[in-house]
Formats: structure tokens, sequence, C-alpha cells
């Protein structure tokens, strides 16, 4: 009912049930329908959400769009999204990369946190990707994030 008429976490919600299959029938074109009215009211989730499927089903061009939109609307996932794809992408995207991770590391995202440090290892900043290393640590409950940090220091 209320997804219905228009509370965007309430039709995210529908679509994430729709994608898990709880109580109904996994359907990705419910997915996609739930997902899309949520962001275009500017649901981040719902825009990450929608960014994936598309992705996976091939609409590349607006998959990617929603992926941006995500990210700037703050979905945290989307923004480790962007910086990875930027990482990927070589030497000349390494400062884009880094603000994305940043902007998800400050806010406490441990994976982030490390992607940054690495990051900035590769760009010969030692003494910040060392800081950022130990705050991955901290921030961790994963085994393998925390020896990887471990690592890298």
């Amino acid at each position: 009912w209320h997804a219905e008429r228009g509370a965007a976490s309430n039709q995210y919600q529908m679509g994430v049930i729709s994608y898990l299959g709880r109580g109904v029938v996994q359907d990705t074109g419910e997915v996609v329908r739930w997902s899309r009215i949520a962001a275009e009211q500017g649901h981040a989730n719902a825009a990450f959400l929608l960014s994936e499927l598309l992705l996976k089903g091939g609409n590349l061009e607006e998959g990617a769009d929603w992926l941006r939109r995500a990210a700037d609307l703050g979905a945290d996932s989307a923004q480790c999204n962007i910086g990875f794809e930027c990482y990927r992408k070589g030497v000349a995207h390494l400062g884009e990369a880094c603000s994305w991770f940043r902007r998800v590391a400050e806010q406490g995202h441990a994976e982030a946190a490390y992607a940054l440090a690495c990051v900035l290892r590769d760009t010969k900043d030692y003494v910040e990707a060392a800081s950022w290393l130990d705050r991955a640590i901290e921030l961790t409950d994963d085994e393998e994030t925390r020896a990887n940090a471990q690592f890298e220091l």
C-alpha cells in the first residue's frame, strides 16, 4: 500500500523482496520496476540496485548512468564500484579513484579505506597510505581484509 502511494523506501523494499523472492516469486522485471520508481525519487540504494541489474542484463549505458547517479546520491557501494573502475583504468585515473574511495572511507567503510591505501601507495604517498591501512584494520571484522592490510604495512 505504501509502495503504491509513492514512498521511495517502501518501493525499494518491494524491489528487494522481488529480488530475494521472499514470499513472492523472484521476478527481475518487478525488481527493475520498483527499483526504478524509487531511484527516480532519489533513493540511493534503489539506484544502485537498478544499476547492478541493468549492467548484468547488458544495458551498459543506462546501467553506468544509474551507477553514477547512485554514487552521487551517496550509495557507498556505488562509490566503491566507481573507484574500482577508475583504479582499473590505470595511472591517469588514480586521482579520481582516490576521490571516490576517500568519500566512502571517511564514512567508516573498511574496504574503501583499504582500497584508498592501495591507490595512495601506487601514487607513492606512503605516509597517508599507511594511515589508511591502519584505519582499514580498525574498521574491519573481515579477516581477509585485515590480513591484506597488515601485509601491506
